[in-house]
Formats: structure tokens, C-alpha cells, sequence
């Protein structure tokens, strides 16, 4: 995943801030049984403080199409569709994901 970078700090580089947005996003790796928390609060994200009570959101995956996620290759929204990322919660939620996390923009620029 991205040169030994944790996806925090993937998850911590991409963020574009959403005036207005709090929200709490579970990210669960199967293959990994680990979760990665995404707590966003208007300019702010945090991604420490392990399990959320009560997330907004809930994505469920494997680490490798998170990897085609964080590098540029798939959105979330994208992963849905093709039934690769079970997401539970408000799609809106989902497509804001892509807005505040723009991996393809990024992607694109390597």
C-alpha cells in the first residue's frame, strides 16, 4: 500500500476538506481483520482511536481493492457498483467519500 505508508496517513495526505461535514467512517479489511476509522468534522480528520461506536458509514473490503482505491485506480462509488465494496449507510455518504478523498485526481498527476 503505497510505499509502506500506513492508509492513515493516505486517508491523512488526500483529505479535501468539506465545510459542514461531520461524519464517522468504518472501514472494515476483511482479509486484514482491521478496521480503519475516518472521523470527519468539518476541515478536521481523524483516523486514530481504533473501533467507532455508532459510525455514520460502514464500508466493508479487502485490503486490495482499497489499494486500487488509495492509488488512483477505482472510487469508492465505483467499487460499490461492481459489488467488490459493501456499503452500508446514506450513498450520499459514499459519493462524498470520493469528493473528500480524490485518489483518481492524484493518480492521474503521477
Amino acid at each position: 500500500s503505497d510505499s509502506g505508508r500506513s492508509y492513515e496517513d493516505i486517508f491523512q495526505s488526500q483529505f479535501r476538506s468539506q465545510p459542514g461535514v461531520h461524519l464517522k467512517y468504518k472501514i472494515t479489511l476483511k482479509d486484514k481483520h482491521r478496521v480503519i476509522p475516518l472521523r470527519i468534522d468539518n476541515g478536521q480528520i481523524d483516523t486514530t482511536g481504533g473501533d467507532l461506536v455508532y459510525p455514520d458509514a460502514e464500508l466493508t473490503t479487502d485490503s486490495a481493492i482499497l489499494d486500487a482505491v488509495t492509488e488512483g485506480r477505482k472510487t469508492f462509488q465505483g467499487g460499490f457498483m461492481e459489488g467488490s465494496i459493501v456499503f452500508k449507510g446514506d450513498f450520499k455518504n459514499l459519493r462524498l467519500l470520493d469528493t473528500m478523498f480524490p485518489f483518481m485526481e492524484a493518480g492521474s498527476k503521477k
